[in-house]
């Protein structure tokens, strides 16, 4: 990721330090940017220095075997759509959205993965917590089978059609709320 302030990884942060020691758990940041150092520096004042790593930017097959090797793919972002979340549902993470932007077009929350209001720090460490305490591994298995399927079923009509219901919704004046 392009470290700005739209990717909200300072929320992720206190997040996660909300979530404390109760769960055995390391965040990985991938990617560099303007944020970098800020985010460093609120990493050590949360006390997070053992537990967050900042890989800086890597080449993109490293990026994908990194997701292969991760449980979950965390990224409550202001993007209007990324990729990111597709390779990440693909490599078999349990992903977490931000509600109302581009993960609300892929993500069904509680069929295919997590949404969460964009900032909103109680509800990320909500849905951390549930993953690692509660989420039965039977659970994890059904949300990750429904995110393969996603993926599978992606295809460049299907996206433009959710698309163009979404501006639709807009330009006639109506809430468009998720775009399934």
């Amino acid at each position: 990721a392009t470290l700005d302030p739209r990717k909200n990884i300072d929320v992720n942060l206190r997040a996660l330090a909300e979530l404390g020691a109760a769960s055995d758990w390391r965040y990985e940041v991938i990617g560099d940017g303007p944020e970098e150092t800020r985010l460093k520096s609120l990493s050590r004042e949360l006390g997070l220095q053992d537990r967050v790593v900042f890989a800086g930017r890597l080449p993109w097959p490293r990026v994908l075997q990194r997701l292969r090797e991760s449980d979950v793919f965390l990224m409550v972002s202001r993007d209007t759509f990324g990729i990111a979340y597709l390779e990440a549902m693909a490599s078999g993470c349990l992903v977490v959205g931000a509600l109302d932007f581009g993960a609300s077009g892929i993500i069904a929350a509680g069929r295919n993965g997590f949404l969460c209001p964009l900032g909103s720090q109680r509800a990320i460490t909500k849905v951390l917590a549930e993953i690692a305490g509660r989420l039965s591994t039977a659970e994890a298995s059904r949300l990750v089978a429904n995110s393969l399927a996603t993926v599978a079923d992606y295809t460049i009509e299907k996206a433009a059609m959710n698309y163009l219901r979404h501006i639709l919704a807009v330009a006639a004046g109506g809430n468009p709320g998720t775009c399934n």
